[in-house]
């Protein structure tokens, strides 16, 4: 993990690359896909109350899968269990990718202590987190599907506490 600058106060940001390498043993198909190394960006801002993490480049189920394993991994390490999501992916994953990776929320470190709130930026890939939400919702996640990083801001931090958290959905 590379540090930019001090960390200063609770908007500390850190930059983080997630490079999984993506092969199917078929050059073409690989070519297709854009090459064998696919890659999401990462920005993790630490506020006073949860925890903002952004990813930008080209969706893949194993890039998403580290994407998810790492906000889990990153959210624990601070103890900050409320987690803005910021998505600004490109492409889509299939419907059973989509179910496959939402039902592994465990496996990758999500627990009930977790309540997300999730922006895609990407309007062709916005059905497909709401979907994601749906599936989560089935799964016992908390959290919710918003259009707009300032709406799920409000959410996140509006709720509260002592009325338990409202299972994935859209807002």
């Amino acid at each position: 993990m590379e540090r930019r600058g001090p960390l200063l106060g609770p908007a500390a940001i850190l930059d983080v690359a997630l490079r999984p390498r993506i092969t199917s043993g078929d050059p073409d198909q690989d070519n297709q896909r854009g090459g064998a190394a696919l890659s999401y960006d990462v920005r993790v801002t630490v506020h006073d109350r949860y925890v903002r993490i952004e990813a930008s480049g080209s969706r893949s189920l194993e890039a998403s899968e580290a994407l998810f394993r790492r906000v889990a991994e990153e959210s624990a390490a601070r103890g900050l269990y409320d987690i803005l999501l910021v998505l600004k992916l490109e492409g889509r994953l299939s419907t059973f990718e989509i179910h496959d990776m939402v039902t592994k929320h465990r496996e990758v470190g999500f627990d009930s202590r977790h309540t997300i709130a999730v922006v895609d930026e990407n309007p062709e890939s916005r059905p497909d987190t709401r979907f994601a939400g749906d599936v989560g919702t089935v799964r016992g996640l908390s959290g919710a599907v918003f259009e707009s990083e300032e709406e799920a801001i409000r959410w996140l931090l509006g709720r509260r506490k002592d009325e338990g958290s409202s299972p994935m959905a859209l807002r």
